[in-house]
């Protein structure tokens, strides 16, 4: 309930200044804001063992890498992420053989890269996905770190040197 300056009742409130539409080019031009950050921050995470494979190559870095596993070492079998560093450098330069050795860790980079285009391109945001399950991040990386391990020991043959 508001009193008009007169001393009448006024049965709507008055808001002041009026409330102005922003443009509807604004929401046409690009996603908004947090929506774009994650996108970009999916697409750099996804891109950053690529880009990094790449500058291994330019310093020359991609001949015989010594296994620097400390799990590796002391048990004898593969870290989940044993043979990451291979592979990115197999698919950086093109070659499939990089699915002789962690390969797993390549294409969930590509899945990163590819749901950060989706969500850049959809203009979809994650904060209602993640908030539904309040759990849901601690069993995508145990999943994720579970599903590498598989791999690593499927492929230990050509990832573990010695």
């Amino acid at each position: 309930m508001c009193v008009d300056s007169d001393g009448t009742i006024a049965h709507e409130p008055v808001v002041w200044p009026p409330p102005s539409e922003p443009p509807a080019a604004a929401y046409v031009a690009s996603p908004p804001l947090p929506d774009r950050v994650t996108g970009l921050t999916l697409i750099a995470v996804g891109a950053s063992p690529f880009a990094t494979a790449l500058l291994m190559r330019a310093v020359g870095l991609d001949g015989n890498l010594p296994s620097g596993c400390i799990v590796q070492r002391l048990t004898g079998l593969p870290c989940p992420v044993c043979g990451a560093t291979r592979a990115f450098l197999h698919a950086s330069a093109g070659d499939p053989g990089f699915l002789h050795y962690n390969g797993f860790w390549v294409l969930v980079a590509l899945g990163l890269i590819l749901a950060g285009l989706a969500v850049i391109a959809t203009r979809a945001s994650l904060k209602g996905f993640w908030s539904r399950w309040n759990r849901l991040p601690v069993y995508l990386v145990v999943g994720l770190l579970a599903s590498g391990w598989v791999w690593a020991f499927v492929n230990r043959a050509t990832i573990v040197t010695t």
